[in-house]
């Protein structure tokens, strides 16, 4: 179930369509006795876009570490962002930036409860005031690559977005 929100970040962030999804899952935690996968590793091959080529993401989700961190790191020619405990509506985490010049952290207002920012856009928009946060579109992208995921770890391949039924 959190494939879904990865993909809610990752989407928008390489402007570009996702085009295929790999995964692999498996029931690793001791007290996890049923079926039901527990950890999902997911990598995403996103079309060129704006930049000209092919680019992969991957995500990394489990339920079986106690006390979980998040972390999102994003690698470009010129350095990296790294946002580390900021997936979740407790907005504490930090933002540092990575360049061949060291690390430098960037201020980041966390002061507005999540689902209040949420909450705000989806009313300025039915109001015809901007956007909601997410549109139903992004939604639905994000759903078909969770489910794109959901196939290729059941069957153990690739499975492409266009071929999705």
């Amino acid at each position: 179930d959190l494939t879904v929100h990865d993909a809610s970040i990752l989407n928008p962030l390489f402007e570009a369509q996702p085009l295929e999804v790999t995964a692999m899952a498996a029931t690793q935690a001791a007290w996890n006795d049923s079926s039901a996968a527990d950890s999902v590793m997911t990598l995403i091959r996103y079309g060129p876009g704006s930049s000209g080529i092919d680019r992969l993401a991957f995500a990394h989700d489990s339920f079986t570490v106690a006390a979980p961190s998040s972390y999102l790191e994003i690698l470009g020619d010129g350095g990296a962002i790294v946002i580390r405990d900021a997936m979740n509506q407790d907005t504490a985490g930090t933002v540092e930036l990575h360049t061949s010049e060291g690390r430098a952290p960037v201020d980041v207002d966390c002061s507005d409860d999540l689902y209040q920012i949420l909450l705000s856009a989806f009313l300025d928009a039915i109001q015809g005031d901007g956007r909601p946060t997410v549109t139903g579109a992004e939604g639905l992208l994000a759903l078909q690559v969770a489910l794109a995921a959901e196939q290729s770890a059941a069957e153990g391949r690739a499975v492409r977005l266009s071929d999705l039924h």
